[in-house]
């Protein structure tokens, strides 16, 4: 889930509400029941607030390969905190480690609290309020590249674990809880997660994952505006990332050009590509959306929403007149840039390239999107060529205790909101875990604004130091209730 756009995964509801053509509010942060001052750790021998730790982590730059440092703080902030370290990487770009209650050598069953230490790059610094990498507090928010993106998560997670470890971590347990900080997950690599899943999964032992997806909103629903909702992903889009290439020798004169040359023959192949009529996909995550926020409904509205696969025609319909809706039932690819080779202005290039970043349905094949793409663009001279892919996966199952404790836990903290299964339209570290057969779910826990959401890969990126509370209030009550679940 990557580059400098906005993560298209955390504006999940933002978009889905759109079908039934809904405003959010501007202020959407709910009240803790916990006091603040409940959240802290150990670092350097004192007490410190669980804002304070954010801002020094989000002062520390780690954009992607460069994680290293970051990696050692955090690995500090656990050491200090008395969780047991692995070490399941040591360099800069592959710097990841596993702080867990028990050490994983004793093989128990473990909840994996997963976060990824990179963060895409700042950008101009002359067009933030606030210094990217300063970790400033201003006006209660929290400001800093990364600060929802994802060490706000992660921080989260970590104040969580450690306070339930000092309340409850009197007896042996029967399983382990671990937090897994990575690297690369702004990337395709085969660093981060990639690595950790491919050497380290008999070691880890992972019941279940969590790590970063939907934030909690209100104003989705058109009858209730009131109503907060929260999303948590099951199943991600697959990214393919491809480029079109095409050389030819021509006349190179650009006073006296052919009929035929580099520029514009890829440029028509685009404009039949990027303009092509999507077919969609009714699937059981998007489908089960739909029905989750059609019982939140009255009205036509509603019952439309409850029963999509009868309404699917007047759905379709709606969709299609707002791309970043179709980006949960379709396959969608956005052109990235162009690359010519070196030319003066009054001469034709002669090789000519551009990158394509595709995101597919999960039951998409490759190998079939390709074969569409080629007929499409209805080119044989335009080679297209794949630079990066992930495989698909199953939607992780809802039926375990893992989710409805975590459904639970943000009840818990939003008696009155509803919880909603999801499609990620980008991708997350989750994907390699399920690849290897782990359930793992997608979840900010914050309850967030829409202009906060905005700032996500963005300038401005911040979150409100409320909202950071709430996240480590759930994912403490989660540790909580799994321990009662599980009799321990």
């Amino acid at each position: 889930m990557s580059r400098r756009h906005l993560k298209q995964s955390q504006i999940l509801v933002f978009w889905i509400f759109l079908l039934i053509g809904i405003c959010i509010p501007e202020e959407n942060c709910a009240q803790y029941s916990l006091p603040p001052d409940y959240w802290s750790v150990e670092l350097e021998g004192k007490e410190t607030s669980i804002e304070d730790l954010l801002s020094i982590y989000l002062q520390i730059p780690s954009v992607s390969g460069q994680e290293m440092a970051a990696g050692e703080f955090l690995l500090t902030v656990c050491v200090e905190n008395g969780l047991f370290i692995k070490q399941l990487g040591s360099e800069q770009g592959n710097y990841n480690f596993a702080a867990s209650l028990y050490p994983l050598e004793e093989g128990k069953p473990n909840i994996i609290l997963l976060n990824h230490m990179d963060v895409v790059p700042a950008g101009s610094g002359s067009k933030w309020e606030q210094p990217p990498f300063h970790g400033k507090i201003v006006d209660g928010e929290i400001w800093g590249r990364g600060a929802l993106d994802m060490k706000g998560v992660a921080v989260a997670q970590l104040v969580s674990l450690l306070k339930f470890k000092s309340d409850y971590l009197n007896n042996s347990s029967d399983f382990n809880i671990t937090f897994l900080a990575v690297s690369a997950e702004e990337i395709i690599s085969d660093n981060g997660a990639s690595h950790v899943t491919d050497t380290y999964i008999d070691i880890l032992n992972p019941a279940v994952v969590f790590c970063e997806g939907p934030s909690g909103m209100k104003g989705i629903v058109q009858t209730d505006k009131d109503q907060e909702v929260f999303g948590i992903s099951v199943v991600d889009k697959k990214p393919l990332w491809i480029k079109l290439q095409l050389a030819h020798s021509s006349f190179a004169h650009s006073a006296s050009c052919p009929e035929h040359y580099p520029a514009k023959d890829l440029t028509l192949a685009l404009s039949r590509l990027l303009s092509a009529k999507r077919d969609f996909v009714y699937n059981e995550t998007n489908v089960g959306m739909l029905k989750g926020l059609g019982k939140l409904e009255r009205g036509i509205t509603g019952f439309v929403m409850k029963y999509p696969r009868l309404f699917k025609p007047l759905i379709s319909m709606k969709i299609r007149k707002d791309s970043r809706m179709m980006i949960f039932f379709s396959n969608s690819i956005t052109l990235v840039d162009y690359k010519t080779v070196s030319h003066s202005s009054n001469s034709l290039p002669q090789c000519l390239e551009c990158r394509l970043d595709c995101r597919l349905m999960p039951e998409e094949n490759i190998e079939d999107f390709i074969r569409s793409i080629e007929k499409t663009i209805d080119n044989p001279d335009i080679k297209v060529i794949i630079s990066d892919s992930l495989s698909g996966t199953i939607p992780s199952s809802l039926d375990n205790v893992y989710y409805s404790t975590y459904q639970e836990a943000i009840k818990k903290s939003f008696p009155s909101c509803e919880v909603i299964p999801a499609l990620l339209p980008g991708f997350s570290d989750c994907i390699h875990f399920r690849l290897k057969g782990i359930p793992a779910y997608g979840s900010n826990p914050f309850p967030l604004s829409e202009d906060l959401l905005s700032t996500m890969h963005n300038f401005n990126e911040r979150i409100p130091i409320t909202a950071l509370n709430v996240g480590a209030e759930i994912y403490y009550n989660f540790l909580i209730g799994i321990t009662k679940n599980k009799g321990q």
